[in-house]
């Protein structure tokens, strides 16, 4: 096989764009859908499957590298080997340490107990030792990583309340099941500058019945805790599942109630639209 600095002769037959991530099969006009990437093997199984005569040439042409390359090394002088480094210095701090244990479980979904595995704490011990060293001690567990997720999702929460403000939203609303566990989606939409802007409110587990009421319920509650009243609901939008179709309807019916009864104590409309 080639080194890595050689270019593999499979890739001249195909044209890579690096904003999609997308390699585009160049020969004869090929009509396949670009492929995803540019890994090596998949690109040589399109030859394979599609351009028979192309992937004879590649392996040629693979193999007159791989003897090229076996002749050039047999002529080289010996490397010398070099030496191991016995350890490394590490430039870090104890708030980077904190947001690359968030980031593991936050971002890439490992479970907390990962910290206390014996590998990853072969790791972070030494790391630990060394910040403890230079006076910047640092307590690294399930339990502190798990308090500096819900600091940081506490302030988002006021940041995303703080950019709604008193604006009109639409509202998202989706559910998903896994093995015995449910989930609710609560996203909504606002403008901003002209521009529409996108959050995720909550992704909150149900633990009892999935029933219209209840879906209700959690809507409302996830509304209140960022300060935004039903009237400011625009539009709702949902899958076809009927219990999420009948939160919705049922929280239109309260909205039109108390946008009713308001208008008759103050005998004015406040123009208020909703569209579910």
């Amino acid at each position: 096989m080639p080194s890595e600095k050689e270019i593999h002769p499979v890739l001249s037959r195909y044209q890579y764009d690096r904003e999609t991530d997308k390699s585009k099969c160049l020969i004869d006009n090929c009509s396949s859908n670009p492929m995803k990437g540019k890994h090596v093997g998949n690109l040589v199984a399109h030859l394979n499957r599609y351009h028979k005569e192309e992937f004879e040439l590649v392996k040629e042409e693979q193999k007159a590298i791989s003897v090229r390359k076996q002749q050039e090394s047999r002529r080289a002088p010996p490397r010398k080997r070099r030496k191991v480094e016995t350890s490394i210095a590490v430039r870090i701090d104890k708030a980077r340490m904190m947001e690359a244990c968030v980031s593991l479980v936050a971002d890439s979904g490992r479970p907390l107990k990962l910290i206390n595995d014996p590998g990853m704490r072969m790791i972070l011990d030494p790391i630990l030792e060394g910040l403890e060293s230079s006076g910047s001690s640092l307590t690294l567990s399930p339990a502190t990583v798990s308090e500096d997720i819900k600091r940081q999702a506490a302030e988002l929460r006021k940041t995303i309340k703080k950019q709604i403000g008193n604006r009109l939203i639409c509202v998202k609303v989706d559910g998903a099941k896994r093995l015995s566990r449910a989930i609710v989606g609560i996203n909504i939409q606002y403008i901003e500058d002209g521009k529409i802007q996108l959050r995720n409110l909550a992704s909150v587990e149900l633990k009892d019945r999935q029933t219209g009421i209840a879906l209700k319920k959690i809507v409302k509650d996830v509304a209140s805790e960022y300060g935004i009243p039903a009237k400011n609901f625009y539009t709702a939008t949902t899958d076809n599942g009927a219990n999420i179709v009948l939160a919705v309807k049922l929280l239109a019916a309260e909205l039109e109630k108390t946008a009713s009864a308001s208008s008759t104590s103050s005998n004015e409309s406040e123009g208020c639209s909703v569209f579910f």
